[in-house]
C-alpha cells in the first residue's frame, strides 16, 4: 500500500479478519519505506506504536512531546494519536497495539539467538532482516516473516545465519 511518504507492507494483522482502515485490530505488524525527506505520520488515536529503523536515519518529532533521532536498529515507542513529523528517509518495522495488548520489538542475531524462547499465551512474528534461517524445516530469507503462537517448534540453530526482528505480543484473546 502507498501512503503519503512511501509504501507499507502489512506482515500481520490480528485478529485475522480485521482491517487497518477500520482500526478493529488488536495488533498490526508491517514494514514500510519513507521515501521523501519530510513526512507526517497518520494520527492513530487509541493505538500505541513502535517504529524500529531497519536501514537509514530519521528524526521523529512528536509535536508537544519530544524529538528523537533514530539510526539503524534503533526504535521509538509512542502514542499513535500524537502528531508526528518525520525528517529523513529509511525502511522501518512497525508495531501497532490497541486496547490491553502489550508487545515489544527486539533484534536477535547469531550471538543471542540461543536466548530466543517462546512463552505460553504469547504470539510472535519473526522477520528476517539479514541473512536466512531454517524454521521448522523451512528456509526463510531476507524480508520473509513467520507467525508463531505458543507451543511453537524450536529454531534449527545449526542452519542459522541471520539478524532477526522478533516481535512478542501478549493479548487477552
Amino acid at each position: 500500500m502507498c501512503w503519503s511518504g512511501g509504501t507499507t507492507r502489512e506482515l500481520l494483522i490480528y485478529p485475522e479478519k480485521s482491517h487497518y482502515k477500520s482500526k478493529d485490530f488488536l495488533f498490526r505488524l508491517s514494514v514500510a519505506t519513507i521515501e521523501v525527506p519530510t513526512s507526517e505520520f497518520t494520527p492513530l488515536e487509541g493505538i500505541r506504536r513502535t517504529t524500529l529503523i531497519l536501514d537509514g536515519t530519521i528524526e521523529l518529532t512528536h509535536r508537544g512531546h519530544y524529538s528523537k533521532k533514530l539510526e539503524s536498529l534503533e526504535q521509538d515507542s509512542y502514542d499513535g494519536g500524537w502528531q508526528t513529523d518525520c525528517r529523513g528517509m529509511c525502511s522501518d518495522f512497525n508495531l501497532m497495539l490497541r486496547e490491553n495488548t502489550q508487545g515489544s520489538v527486539r533484534i536477535v542475531d547469531w550471538d543471542n539467538l540461543k536466548d530466543l524462547s517462546f512463552q505460553q499465551n504469547r504470539k510472535y512474528l519473526i522477520y528476517v532482516h539479514e541473512g536466512s534461517l531454517i524454521f521448522d524445516g523451512e528456509m526463510l530469507k531476507k524480508e520473509d516473516a513467520v507467525y508463531v503462537e505458543a507451543n511453537a517448534p524450536k529454531l534449527n540453530l545449526e542452519s542459522v545465519d541471520a539478524k532477526l526482528v522478533v516481535c512478542e505480543i501478549e493479548t487477552n484473546s
